[in-house]
């Protein structure tokens, strides 16, 4: 994700719902929970292995793989 705008949830993407609930008044009606971050099986529900090992669950921590298994 991180601030590429070419990620389905990029920041801008966000802060846009988030102006238009409160905008709308709808943000009073919706329940908050807390976020956390997603664990490496629940990214795998929606990612490939290969993308789930080069970002993982923070993309800082990418492991350093060997570029022909890549292919």
């Amino acid at each position: 994700c991180g601030n590429s705008t070419t990620h389905p949830e990029h920041a801008g993407r966000i802060q846009s719902i988030w102006s238009r609930l409160q905008e709308t008044g709808l943000l009073n009606k919706c329940e908050r929970i807390q976020g956390r971050k997603a664990s490496l099986e629940e990214i795998q529900l929606v990612h490939s292995e290969h993308h789930s090992l080069l970002y993982g669950t923070n993309p800082l921590d990418g492991q350093k793989l060997d570029p022909r298994i890549l292919l």
